[in-house]
């Protein structure tokens, strides 16, 4: 079918009948990946402006419910909406700069399916099954086992730590001093940092919706591993291409940012092996994928 800015009603018939309304034709990307994806239009650059101006009814935005799958086939809750000054501020900025281009470009509706779940690592957004089958990706299914061991005492020790912050934030309150930083939940008892999890509960129950392709926005999370980094990434997207069976769908990918202040001399800083890791696959992927 042609694309079609018109509304459209859909109608499926048989014990009972549905109707589903207003439906417009045109591309749909995922938007995927960690913080950098899910991060606010409403907290960007001049984004309060931005979302006074964005009336894109032909722009339409779905945001799955974070819930984590407990069995398989487990499905997605969440609803689409079009794009307004009413709710732009609560959609993924880099989605929406995306869209925005693709809609004034292409003319034709865009719609926007926004899978981000912020401090995941990319392991938790590939199916298990593709892990196990690379060496180098093995260690992270075996690493939830060390997880799972280690989970209660884990949590007693964080809590305490959490205990200890309320009381230190409440004393530098007193005395206004600058607050302490909240600690950091430990991978143990964090349920989304489990391999596969998030593919299982936000991507396969999508599958097989018609995409024309992804934009992806992580590695933050794994720049500690970044020559696994190297393999990871493109077994993801072979998971993801196979898995959904339209073909080697675009996969673009967003590199993290050069956010660190400038030096003299060279620096070998975990942040900077993931980049080049970021750049390596996507040259490599450019001319079959792009071209």
């Amino acid at each position: 079918m042609k694309a079609n800015a018109t509304p459209s009603t859909l109608t499926i018939e048989g014990k009972n009948k549905i109707e589903l309304k207003n439906i417009l034709l045109g591309e749909v990307w995922m938007c995927a990946g960690q913080s950098n994806m899910a991060f606010k239009l409403g907290d960007s650059l001049n984004g309060k402006e931005v979302v006074s101006k964005s009336d894109y009814p032909t722009i339409r935005v779905f945001a799955p419910a974070h819930k984590l799958a407990t069995s398989k086939g487990q499905d997605v809750t969440g609803k689409w909406i079009s794009v307004s000054p009413a709710n732009a501020a609560g959609i993924t900025a880099v989605g929406f700069y995306f869209g925005r281009e693709l809609t004034q470009k292409l003319k034709v509706p865009i719609g926007l399916i926004d899978t981000s779940w912020g401090s995941t690592s990319a392991e938790a957004w590939t199916p298990i099954e593709y892990l196990a089958e690379r060496e180098e990706l093995r260690s992270t299914i075996e690493i939830m086992k060390v997880w799972e061991k280690e989970r209660e005492t884990v949590r007693a020790k964080y809590e305490q730590q959490l205990a200890d912050w309320r009381i230190e934030t409440e004393k530098a309150k007193a005395e206004n001093k600058p607050l302490p930083s909240r600690p950091i939940a430990p991978d143990a008892i964090r349920p989304e940092r489990a391999a596969g999890i998030l593919y299982n509960s936000l991507i396969e129950p999508l599958i097989p919706f018609v995409i024309r392709g992804v934009i992806w926005y992580q590695g933050e999370n794994n720049r500690g591993r970044a020559k696994q980094y190297r393999v990871l990434l493109p077994t993801l997207i072979k998971a993801w291409r196979e898995r959904w069976k339209q073909g080697d769908f675009p996969f673009g990918i967003v590199q993290l940012p050069n956010r660190w202040q400038p030096v003299t001399v060279p620096t070998d800083i975990a942040w900077s092996h993931l980049r080049d890791a970021q750049l390596t696959h996507t040259e490599q992927l450019r001319t079959r994928v792009w071209s």
